[in-house]
């Protein structure tokens, strides 16, 4: 990823949520230059302020990259399986829910995990 310029303001009205409906601060939005199995893609993203990932791929950038997850074979590929990634080895699980939970819609939960001895 290269950031290729500054973080653009975003309108006052731009407004983004979280699942339980929480109110989320748009700073922006920045030009991104994503590499995907040496395709470079770029795409336009917002800049948000307390989130757990680094990045987190919008369904509008799955819809412009015509992304096809296939949970079978664990594996995203993009713009008609012109490239594609793994998206997890099982031996790289690094954790577990402990029981089968459901999320109700617009909510948010804690939930008990499990790491596997391996990873101390």
């Amino acid at each position: 990823m290269r950031l290729e310029s500054d973080i653009v303001p975003a309108p006052d009205y731009k407004k983004l949520y979280t699942a339980d409906g929480k109110a989320m601060k748009v700073f922006g939005t920045i030009l991104l230059f994503i590499k995907i199995q040496g395709l470079i893609v770029p795409f336009t993203f917002y800049v948000l302020e307390h989130l757990t990932h680094n990045l987190i791929l919008e369904i509008n950038f799955l819809s412009h990259t015509k992304a096809n997850i296939d949970m079978a074979s664990r594996s995203v590929t993009f713009y008609d399986d012109l490239v594609g990634l793994s998206l997890t080895n099982t031996n790289e699980t690094l954790l577990r829910t402990v029981d089968a939970v459901l999320i109700p819609p617009k909510s948010e939960a804690l939930i008990p995990v499990s790491v596997p001895p391996h990873f101390g």
